[in-house]
């Protein structure tokens, strides 16, 4: 896709308060308080997508104990949402992974464990442990665990400042919810979105009577008509883009669940060049205190990581197709704020908890299972919760690091006071 049309003196592209907001709140569409010279995109970006899965979820019935100690006290006080180690996907030819097993509804996540690594007992610092979600994801988003005050934005924003971006960028990150997350908290250049559909004006909300009339209001030179014409560029660029009639590389169909549909469309913008480095998207459900059915695929947990899964695998096979594109440009990050506690509740559910697996998929990723699992033996547990082992921003300062390839000198930038120790999945 070539942008000729868009090398005028108003390639701006902007949403404030006033004009931008009135023009994108039709569409879905938001550009936060920033005016940057529009582009094709110059230079080939490297994309970081962040999966949140909110509401905890639980890690032992993602990554199953299979045999051994684990898997008797497991058996013991679980029940009802007991998964049986012959039910399990085997993990036999993945690095460091005896004793587990993966849940059977995510076959297409273990179809791609080559490139995927699992970070077992992933959590909080032991002296910032907490069963809030609100505090934890706080925590979390901040990169800041224990604390919520003394830092400046989220952990992306300070990643977005210490990395090089596309001078023609036109935005440089994307976030699929309607306003950007606490993670990227204080970054100026986010575009968000409430719905995949709603990205696109082409419903014909604002057609060209609207945008012609809008383009009169909004004619003059002061800062509030510079914004409404920065939008209606915006809107005129969205409009060219072909967003429904999208073909992913290699045959590849993404589900249509809400995952699904976000991760088509971050797809199809990441390969327009439009210089996005950074994508967020959220999965919530999680908190499944009632009613786990951690095998059931249309509903509950089963539900749950089956859509992780079949999203997550689509939108890797799709890049890694792609005759341009290159999955040694991409890297996945999936995580939750905690995780469950080892002993099912009386409503066939789980409580909170604490450490869980984290989640790294992308072509420089080399698969296995790392980080040290403290077992779930009574006397192992912390009040019926997996014990961390390795901080979660080991490893988002290792992605950072070594697979976006910021060098080891982002980590303080990004995670000040963090003792960086590489979690050797690259």
């Amino acid at each position: 896709m070539t942008y000729e049309k868009f090398n005028s003196g108003r390639r701006r592209f902007i949403a404030s308060a006033g004009a931008g907001a009135a023009v994108t709140a039709g569409v879905g569409l938001g550009f936060s308080q920033r005016l940057v010279a529009g582009g094709s995109g110059s230079v080939a970006t490297p994309l970081l997508v962040y999966v949140f899965l909110r509401g905890g979820m639980d890690g032992l019935s993602y990554v199953v104990p299979v045999s051994g100690a684990n898997q008797v006290h497991y058996a013991q006080d679980r029940d009802d949402i007991f998964i049986e180690p012959t039910n399990t996907l085997s993990l036999a030819d993945y690095p460091n992974a005896a004793g587990f097993g993966l849940n059977p509804l995510v076959t297409e996540l273990h179809a791609l464990r080559s490139n995927m690594a699992i970070v077992q007992a992933c959590g909080h610092p032991l002296d910032a442990l907490t069963r809030s979600h609100f505090d934890a994801q706080e925590e979390i988003e901040l990169g800041t665990p224990g604390d919520q005050s003394g830092t400046t934005g989220g952990f992306l924003t300070r990643y977005l400042q210490s990395v090089s971006h596309d001078p023609d960028a036109i935005f440089t990150s994307l976030a699929s919810s309607n306003t950007p997350p606490v993670s990227l908290a204080g970054y100026p250049d986010v575009a968000t979105l409430d719905s995949p559909s709603s990205f696109s004006p082409n419903s014909g909300r604002y057609g060209d009577t609207h945008l012609v009339g809008l383009s009169e209001l909004y004619g003059g030179s002061g800062s509030l008509d510079l914004a409404g014409q920065a939008t209606l560029d915006a809107v005129e660029l969205i409009n060219t883009f072909d967003l429904g009639g999208y073909v992913p590389a290699g045959g590849v169909v993404y589900p249509d669940t809400g995952i699904g549909n976000d991760l088509e469309l971050i797809a199809q913008l990441w390969k327009l060049d439009l210089g996005i480095s950074t994508a967020t998207v959220n999965k919530g459900g999680w908190d499944t205190h009632n009613s786990q059915q951690p095998l059931n695929p249309n509903t509950g947990f089963g539900r749950n990581i089956r859509e992780l899964s079949d999203a997550v695998a689509a939108f890797y096979r799709d890049i890694a197709a792609d005759p341009v594109k290159d999955a040694n440009d991409i890297c996945i990050v999936i995580q939750s704020e905690f995780g469950r506690q080892v002993s099912e509740n009386g409503n066939r559910g789980t409580d909170h908890g604490f450490a869980n697996p984290m989640t790294v998929i992308g072509g420089r990723i080399t698969g296995g299972m790392y980080g040290t699992f403290p077992g779930i033996s009574a006397g192992d547990r912390e009040g019926d919760g997996v014990i961390p082992t390795t901080d979660f921003r080991q490893v988002h300062a290792t992605v950072m690091d070594r697979v976006m390839g910021g060098g080891p000198g982002i980590v303080n930038n990004v995670f000040p006071g963090l003792s960086y120790q590489p979690v050797p999945f690259v």
